[in-house]
């Protein structure tokens, strides 16, 4: 997930999560559709809750730009990404920057999830401040902001 270097790089670090909820409750059947939402802060941090096929609560690592580690604590989902459109407002004079962009998603579970697999769709949306300096928006400070992610698709927890 690609954004604008200047404000949000360290924001799509939708990676690094704080929160890591224990919680794991497993649906009625092996295979359904899954929802997954990610909150994701300026300073790189974001957590995951999953819904469908099971149910929990983990944390969002993001190992590159175009793959993210969700953790859970059974297990955890490999999600490589890809951006199919995107749409950024930037604003020099107040340094806001508005995030939107959609894309498909692939799933490969590791660990006590693995046989786990996936696809889907996503949506991301989020505003981004970034620090005003003199010279401008600052192109490395972090800003402060939210970013959501809501994706969903078949999913299969295999096995």
């Amino acid at each position: 997930m690609r954004r604008l270097a200047l404000v949000a790089g360290a924001v799509l670090g939708a990676g690094g999560l704080a929160v890591l909820v224990s919680s794991f409750a497993f649906g009625a059947g092996t295979s359904g559709t899954e929802q997954f939402t990610i909150f994701a802060g300026a300073n790189g941090s974001g957590s995951v809750l999953a819904s469908g096929v099971f149910a929990a609560g983990g944390k969002d690592v993001q190992v590159t730009p175009n793959l993210d580690r969700f953790v859970f604590s059974q297990g955890t989902l490999l999600v490589a990404h890809r951006t199919t459109a995107n749409h950024d407002r930037f604003s020099p004079a107040t340094c806001v920057a508005n995030l939107s962009e959609t894309g498909v998603y692939q799933i490969t579970g590791t660990g006590g999830l693995a046989g786990a697999t996936g696809h889907g769709t996503y949506v991301l949306h989020g505003t981004v401040i970034g620090p005003h300096t003199a010279a401008g928006c600052s192109q490395t400070a972090t800003g402060v902001g939210t970013i959501v992610v809501h994706a969903s698709g078949p999913f299969s927890l295999g096995g």
